[in-house]
């Protein structure tokens, strides 16, 4: 799984399976979340928004179903 950096307070990293529609974010805590059958057009938008974590606040969370992956180390 390739992971792309990106600039926010809270969010680290994030990666997308197109396979399975799914969006993975890795949070600064060492969490994991998979976000379930999240569009590429919303996962792209995403990569090139201002703000991750606002993008993530409005366009994701409680927008998708997730699960938890890795729990905080």
């Amino acid at each position: 799984m390739l992971w792309h950096n990106i600039v926010s307070s809270h969010l680290e990293a994030v990666s997308y399976d197109p396979l399975y529609s799914t969006c993975y974010i890795k949070f600064k805590s060492g969490a994991i979340y998979a976000y379930l059958r999240v569009p590429a057009s919303v996962y792209y938008a995403w990569l090139v928004a201002p703000s991750h974590g606002v993008y993530h606040n409005q366009h994701m969370r409680n927008q998708y179903e997730y699960k938890l992956i890795q729990k905080i180390a």
